[in-house]
């Protein structure tokens, strides 16, 4: 209950570019989990709305799995074209 209502914990342990390391990454992953799975035990959490918010970061996190936490994004260009005068 103190991991969960403290939104300082989730944020850091929900965050994908905290970790690079697969270590780092495969435990902040099993950190989301735990983390979860004692919300959804708990009856007097899960009635808790102001919570919600946290839950949904969690589910995310979860979903994404422990490597996949980077959005993917478009390769850039990295060469300017000439310009002509």
């Amino acid at each position: 209950m103190e991991v969960i209502s403290r939104r300082e914990i989730i944020d850091i342990v929900t965050d994908a570019f905290t970790e690079t390391e697969k270590i780092g990454m495969e435990a902040r992953h099993k950190c989301c989990q735990s983390i979860y799975k004692g919300f959804t035990s708990s009856s007097k959490l899960i009635a808790d709305s102001a919570l919600s918010g946290a839950v949904t970061k969690l589910e995310e996190a979860i979903r994404r799995g422990p490597y996949l936490g980077r959005k993917l994004s478009e390769a850039q260009p990295a060469v300017m074209t000439e310009q002509s005068f």
